[in-house]
């Protein structure tokens, strides 16, 4: 199973272990304190959904966005709201946005039909 990439950006070491510890099951968890060391992070590697602390200001939060958004424009952002559940909520959030963007192919091949020969493979 491929394990999504999670950005967890907070000021509070605390809630950032008990957020990895929460999280790791599910996802790899990428972890920033302050606006730098989340774009650093954001920019080294792809990542599928970005998680705000209670502790990042609105400011911060819709720069870092606008920044994410504008490099990587189908990542999700997700905002920590306390909820036990949150694991469970990203990775429904992620797999939601993976179905709606995810192509749909079809392909016809007549190569053999109109060859004019008589095979068919089964």
């Amino acid at each position: 199973m491929n394990k999504s990439t999670i950005l967890i950006i907070s000021e509070n070491n605390n809630r950032i272990t008990s957020l990895v510890e929460e999280t790791k099951k599910l996802f790899y968890s990428l972890i920033a304190n302050n606006e730098e060391d989340a774009i650093n992070q954001f920019l080294q590697s792809p990542i599928d959904a970005v998680l705000f602390g209670k502790d990042v200001n609105a400011a911060t939060q819709l720069k870092l966005s606008k920044i994410f958004n504008t490099q990587q424009p189908n990542v999700l952002f997700i905002y920590d709201d306390g909820n036990t559940n949150l694991a469970d909520n990203i990775n429904r959030l992620i797999l939601s946005k993976q179905k709606e963007n995810k192509p749909a192919f079809s392909f016809k091949d007549d190569a053999l039909k109109n060859a004019g020969l008589n095979i068919s493979i089964q």
